[in-house]
């Protein structure tokens, strides 16, 4: 593992060869634009090397999954290899979970935990998304409730990502911000790697509380492009990789991980002024709810609250992102941390917590800037960056600083 050393325009110093068309570009685009000509296919030698293997849920705890595939696989169990399972080309299925199995169609597969594993240019597909690489399922049971099935797609970290950028950004936006949005994910599934304990059944899941994961559903031409022009390449501080955290649009500014959820309080996660996420449509948002509503949301979270009398914001940082709100019901006041009554009460209608709340009588309007945790990257941000002609390099040292880009692989 070696850094590459960035001098202060965010440029790298040295330039290394394009392996696929024979044209020199610089390992990140950390120029301006790219020289090569040509967008290198998976497959064409781009996963040689020392690539970690990933481990991701794509169904959590399901009465069942349908499972297709495009050629012929076996299902083994997972312990022995045994072949336990034939489906032929073009064939879908019914999987059900079963005491010590699984039920597919008619036929009973015998292990609770077994892998589906296509030819080498086959695709798994899980409910309609399909997915590189083999899929172990696990059969558990569930309390009283009986038993339920977990996919988890076991796939190399490279291919991996191209299920991850085009799923986390859109795939028009400009190549350095989708640069810089693959370097950052490649950097968070690195740091998930070195800090979850492999004893567990997953190391990511494929939702937002990880990174949106979509198989191929997202993947093209300029997504495998961008992964493979930034292959390996991730963000450490210190020598040490830290979590890339992400979001839609800080609406002005990124705060610190340390205030959020208690991470380390390192440079690269200390925060950043921002100028370039007005264009996004959550740069400014209000909306109003019914105090009933709040409340039923809240009780379904298992947050015990009375009937609501009045909501504020009495505790917030210098940014303007609320920290704690004080919910005034008759009983008594109670104190609730912004971020998770956010979660509870919608985080796709209060999409932060950099707020200000207004009482109406039986309503509460939530008036904000941005959408997400305000941590690490600005997607939006880095979107005005490269229409402003910023690269990738420049665009993550503004968004982490103090890091440095290191290869971890070839």
């Amino acid at each position: 593992m070696h850094k590459l050393p960035i001098n202060s325009r965010g440029t790298a110093r040295r330039a290394p060869t394009c392996r696929h068309s024979g044209l020199p570009f610089l390992i990140l685009l950390l120029v301006l634009h790219s020289s090569c000509t040509t967008t290198p296919e998976l497959g064409e030698g781009t996963l040689s090397g020392d690539v970690p293997t990933v481990r991701v849920a794509v169904a959590r705890k399901v009465d069942g999954i349908t499972l297709a595939v495009n050629s012929a696989v076996r299902i083994v169990d997972d312990a022995t290899g045994e072949a336990l399972f034939r489906l032929g080309a073009s064939e879908s299925h019914r999987i059900v979970p079963i005491a010590g199995g699984f039920k597919v169609g008619d036929a009973i597969v015998p292990a609770a935990r077994v892998r589906v594993e296509p030819d080498k240019s086959g695709t798994v597909v899980i409910d309609g998304i399909a997915y590189r690489g083999r899929m172990r399922l696990i059969s558990s049971q569930i309390g009283n409730r009986g038993f339920a099935l977990t996919a988890v797609n076991i796939v190399n970290l490279e291919e991996y990502l191209c299920g991850v950028v085009g799923s986390e950004m859109p795939t028009r936006w400009p190549l350095d911000s989708l640069r810089a949005q693959a370097i950052a994910a490649r950097t968070y599934a690195v740091y998930q790697l070195k800090t979850r304990p492999r004893a567990g059944d997953y190391d990511l899941t494929n939702g937002q509380e990880c990174q949106v994961y979509t198989g191929l559903k997202k993947e093209n031409d300029r997504v495998r492009r961008v992964v493979v022009e930034t292959r390996g390449l991730i963000l450490t501080h210190d020598w040490k990789v830290f979590q890339s955290y992400f979001h839609s649009t800080c609406g002005g500014g990124t705060v610190k991980a340390k205030d959020v959820f208690g991470d380390p309080d390192i440079r690269p996660l200390s925060g950043a002024k921002c100028t370039y996420c007005e264009s996004s449509p959550a740069y400014s948002w209000s909306v109003t709810f019914k105090k009933d509503e709040i409340r039923k949301k809240l009780l379904e979270r298992n947050i015990k609250v009375g009937p609501i009398e009045k909501i504020m914001a009495l505790n917030s940082d210098h940014t303007g992102r609320a920290i704690s709100l004080t919910i005034f019901t008759p009983p008594g006041p109670i104190s609730i941390d912004a971020y998770r009554f956010r979660l509870a009460v919608g985080s796709m209608k209060i999409k932060g917590t950099r707020m200000t709340i207004t009482d109406a009588g039986d309503s509460v309007t939530f008036t904000g800037k941005g959408f997400g945790h305000y941590l690490g990257m600005c997607q939006f941000g880095a979107l005005g960056m490269a229409q402003a002609n910023y690269n990738a390099a420049q665009i993550l040292s503004h968004y982490y600083p103090g890091s440095e880009l290191t290869r971890l692989y070839e």
